[in-house]
């Protein structure tokens, strides 16, 4: 199967929201890790 083109990233990403609290994703305007992940893997 192949990789997403952005995988790297988003998987950089992924490693982040699980290693860091909830202020992480607060200073970005969200309010849940998941809401947050589904707008970068949007953008991607």
């Amino acid at each position: 199967m192949a990789k997403h083109k952005n995988y790297e990233i988003l998987n950089l990403i992924g490693y982040a929201l699980a290693k860091f609290d909830n202020d992480f994703i607060k200073e970005f305007g969200f309010s849940t890790k998941n809401a947050f992940l589904n707008i970068v893997s949007k953008l991607a």
